[in-house]
């Protein structure tokens, strides 16, 4: 029976092991298949690293490159994101087949130290697009 993560609030099955990025994305991924059937995506890649410098109250890193395995995707997939510092958030520009820039924005009034840890998950559903189905986010 899942359990849900107080920290994050998501349903996980018992074996997760939080706050571990790889292990909650697996037991995510898990979960998926579990409530949605034998959901295969064409194309994903998982990937984990640490913040080298610190980042200071209010302020938004400089671009990171972050480069996808090369000719896995072949569209522009959706990245999703976690970190081990719940004062990071993360966005992206430049997003293609080939990899995207990373900027890490402390949102909390005191410095975030370096070796904080990002982990991204990027899916690409279906060989013509990245989210499977069209359509338009609810947000």
């Amino acid at each position: 029976m899942p359990t849900t993560d107080p920290t994050y609030g998501w349903a996980l099955p018992e074996s997760a092991d939080p706050p571990n990025g790889p292990t909650q994305l697996s037991a995510l991924a898990a979960d998926i298949a579990t409530t949605f059937g034998s959901v295969t995506p064409y194309a994903l890649q998982a990937k984990s690293g640490t913040i080298g410098v610190a980042i200071a109250s209010g302020s938004i890193s400089s671009a990171i490159p972050q480069t996808f395995q090369s000719g896995l995707f072949t569209y522009p997939p959706v990245v999703i994101f976690g970190g081990s510092d719940r004062r990071l958030n993360f966005s992206t520009t430049g997003m293609t087949v080939n990899g995207f820039n990373l900027y890490v924005r402390n949102v909390a009034d005191t410095e975030a130290p370096s070796g904080s840890t990002v982990y991204w998950l990027a899916i690409q559903m279906e060989s013509t697009g990245a989210n499977g189905t069209a359509g338009t986010a609810d947000a």
